[in-house]
C-alpha cells in the first residue's frame, strides 16, 4: 500500500508537498517576491545581497551605493540552492539565460512551507485531542480551505512564517530536541518577518501563566532576541547599517489607539474585501473551536499566537494588491488545528466550507491573482480601496479575470518565453506575459519542446498518488499519538 512504510503525519506531508508542486506557477508576478529572488540571485552570483535599485522597492542604499531589498531574507537564502540547480539545469539544456527555471524552482520554497505549516496544523491538532482523521481534516483545512493555497504560489514570506510559527507551538510542548526545533524556528520566523518577532514574548508568557512558572518565558523571548540580533547582523552586512531595514515605516503603531481600530479590526476580519471570514471561512469557525480549548497549553499557545499575528497586522491592515488578509497567513494553522476536534455534524460543516473554499480559490489556481486588479483599475476601479463593496471583492472579480486569462493563453506563444528574463508583473494587461498563460508550470513545456498535455498527465498522475499517501495517513500510527512529525 501507498505510505504503508511512513508514519502518518510523514505520508501527509509528502501528499500535501506533491500536490502543492504539481500547482506552482510559471512565474513570480509580483515586485515584492522577485525582488526577494534577486536577493537569492544576488547571494549566488555575487555574494552578495545587493540588488537593481528598481526593484529594491524603496530599500537601503549602502556606504558603497548599491541598493538592496525592503523585504526580508530568509525565504531567499532558502532559495539559494535551487537557484543552483535552475542553473545547472539551464547549462545542460543549452539555455544562455537561467533566470526564468531559476525562479521557477526558486517557488518550490513557499510551496513546501505550506505544505509544512499544513502538516504542523495536524500535528497541533493531535496534540488537541483529534482523531488521525481529524488532523488530516485540520491539515486539509489549513492547505485548501484558506487564502494560504493562493498565496503558496507567490514568493512570498507568509507561508514560510506560517509554518515556522506553527513549528514554534508545535515544539514548545514538547522537551530535548524537539523543543529545541521550536525556538529555533522563533528564531528564524523573525528572519522571514521581521515584525513576528513578538511571537516569541508572547508564546513564552503563555507559557509562563498558564504553567505558573516565570522562568518558561525566557527561553522563547531569548530566541526572538536571538532572531533579531541575527537580522541586525545581516543589515551592517549589507549596507554597513545593523538598524537599517529600509522601506519606509510600514506599521503605524498609532492605529491601536486610533478610533477607527474596530473599523480595521473589522477590515481584516469581516469585509467582503480581504477579510478573512471572506477569504478562509473554515478558519472563522476553528477559531471558534479553538476557544473550547483555552483550558489547555497547545490550545492557549494557538489563541495567543494567533492573536499575536492579528495584532501585529493591525498597525499594517492595509496593504496593495493583496488577495484576502495575505498578513494573517501565519496565524492559519493554529487557527485551523481545532477543526480536528470536530464531530458528527459539526465536522461535515467543517467539510463543507474547506470543499467551498477551495472551489473559490480555482480562478487564483489557473490564473494570477494580480489580473483582476490590473483589469478594475484599467475600468477605473481600484480594488484596493473597495474594500467594503461586496460586488467588487476580488474573490468576484476573480472569475471574469480567469476565463479572460484562458481565453489570451489560447493565443499566446510560450515558445521563446524560456528565454526571457523573469521580471515583475506589469500592470497593464495587454503587455504583460503574466495574464497571458495558464499559471501552473506545465503551460510552459511547449517552450522546451514538450507538450503541456504531457504535463497534465503527469500532474494528475502525481495527485493520485498524493491523495493515496494523504488517504493512508488517517491509517492509526501509535509513533503519531502525541504529535510527532
Amino acid at each position: 500500500m501507498v505510505g504503508a512504510r511512513l508514519s502518518g503525519l510523514r505520508a501527509l506531508a509528502l501528499g500535501l508537498s506533491i500536490i502543492y508542486l504539481v500547482l506552482i506557477p510559471p512565474y513570480i508576478s509580483s515586485i515584492d517576491g522577485y525582488s526577494m529572488f534577486a536577493v537569492a540571485d544576488s547571494l549566488l552570483v555575487d555574494r552578495d545581497a545587493s540588488i537593481s535599485c528598481d526593484l529594491s522597492g524603496g530599500g537601503p542604499v549602502g556606504s558603497d551605493g548599491e541598493c538592496y531589498s525592503a523585504w526580508y531574507p530568509l525565504i531567499s537564502f532558502l532559495a539559494v540552492p535551487l537557484l543552483l540547480l535552475g542553473r545547472v539545469v539551464a547549462t545542460i539544456l543549452g539555455y544562455e539565460d537561467s533566470s526564468y527555471l531559476a525562479a521557477e524552482l526558486a517557488l518550490v520554497v513557499p510551496a513546501l512551507a505550506a505544505a509544512g505549516a499544513a502538516t504542523a496544523s495536524a500535528a497541533i491538532a493531535l496534540k488537541l485531542g483529534a482523531s488521525r482523521r481529524g488532523a488530516v481534516l485540520a491539515a486539509l483545512a489549513a492547505g485548501f480551505g484558506t487564502e494560504m493555497l493562493t498565496h503558496a504560489r507567490h514568493f512570498f514570506a507568509e507561508t514560510t512564517a506560517a509554518f515556522l510559527v506553527a513549528l514554534a507551538v508545535w515544539g514548545l510542548t514538547e522537551v530535548g530536541r524537539r523543543r529545541g526545533i521550536a525556538l529555533l524556528a522563533l528564531g528564524l520566523v523573525v528572519l522571514a518577518k521581521p515584525p513576528l518577532i513578538v511571537i516569541g514574548p508572547a508564546l513564552g508568557a503563555a507559557l509562563a501563566v498558564h504553567s505558573r512558572d516565570w522562568r518558561k518565558f525566557i527561553p522563547p523571548a531569548l530566541a526572538s532576541g536571538l532572531g533579531a540580533a541575527t537580522y541586525m547582523l545581516y543589515n551592517w552586512w549589507r549596507s554597513g547599517d545593523p538598524t537599517e531595514f529600509g522601506g519606509g515605516d510600514r506599521f503605524d503603531v498609532g492605529n491601536y489607539f486610533s478610533p477607527d481600530l474596530f473599523k480595521i479590526l473589522g477590515l481584516l476580519l469581516i469585509s467582503p474585501g480581504k477579510g478573512l471570514l471572506w477569504f478562509s471561512p473554515v478558519a472563522v469557525l476553528g477559531a471558534l473551536v479553538l476557544w473550547r480549548h483555552r483550558k489547555s497549553e497547545t490550545g492557549l499557545l494557538c489563541i495567543i499566537g494567533a492573536l499575536g499575528v492579528l495584532a501585529i497586522y493591525v498597525g499594517h491592515p492595509y496593504g496593495g494588491w493583496d488577495w484576502g488578509g495575505r498578513f494573517l497567513v501565519p496565524a492559519i494553522p493554529l487557527l485551523c488545528a481545532a477543526l480536528g476536534t470536530l464531530r458528527g455534524r459539526f465536522a461535515v460543516v467543517a467539510v463543507v466550507l474547506v470543499a467551498f473554499a477551495a472551489a473559490m480559490q480555482i480562478p487564483t489556481t489557473v490564473a494570477f491573482y494580480d489580473r483582476a486588479y490590473a483589469e478594475a483599475r484599467e475600468e477605473g476601479v481600484y480594488l484596493e480601496y473597495e474594500r467594503w463593496t461586496p460586488s467588487q471583492s476580488p474573490l468576484l472579480r476573480m472569475w471574469p479575470a480567469m476565463v479572460n486569462q484562458l481565453q489570451a493563453a489560447r493565443e499566446y506563444d510560450v515558445d521563446a518565453k524560456v528565454e526571457e528574463p523573469a521580471t515583475p508583473s506589469d500592470s497593464v494587461v495587454d503587455r504583460s506575459i503574466y495574464y497571458h498563460v495558464v499559471a501552473v508550470w506545465w503551460w510552459m513545456l511547449p517552450a522546451v519542446g514538450v507538450p503541456w498535455l504531457f504535463g497534465l498527465a503527469l500532474s494528475l498522475a502525481a495527485v493520485f498518488v498524493a491523495a493515496r499517501l494523504v488517504w493512508c495517513s488517517t491509517y492509526s500510527d501509535s509513533r503519531d499519538t502525541r504529535g510527532a512529525v
